[in-house]
């Protein structure tokens, strides 16, 4: 619901984390538009497209974040200092990736497919 109160530009909306409007390509399709809208359904690829798609694929950054915890030649201590590099990793992975995405408003989802006539979504 937020998506659609977003753009119906209804008094209560507010911006969601979703990559923004676009239209859809080809001669006939092209007049539509469409905006994505999210659900925990999608967590899994939002977090895919952070880390191994695009970007994060070509530049490694999955890689890189897992070095800075965990650098080559790194002797693990105990148990414990296992467990805890294993967390560190797990929160960068999971949730930072997905709230990386979420801050530059790249989340993706469904879409919602509308035409804009008169000014009017």
């Amino acid at each position: 619901m937020d998506e659609l109160r977003w753009l119906e530009q209804a008094p209560d909306a507010r911006q969601t984390p979703t990559k923004p409007a676009a239209p859809l390509s080809g001669e006939i399709l092209g007049r539509f538009m469409h905006k994505h809208y999210t659900s925990a359904a999608f967590l899994v690829r939002n977090i895919q497209n952070q880390w191994f798609e695009g970007y994060g694929r070509k530049h490694k950054l999955l890689a890189t974040e897992i070095a800075n915890i965990v650098p080559v030649g790194y002797v693990v201590e105990d148990e414990n200092d296992a467990w805890k590099k294993a967390g560190q990793i797990a929160h960068i992975a999971a949730l930072e990736g997905y709230q990386r995405r979420a801050n530059r408003q790249q989340l993706t989802g469904e879409w919602i497919v509308y035409y804009v006539h008169n000014g009017q979504n």
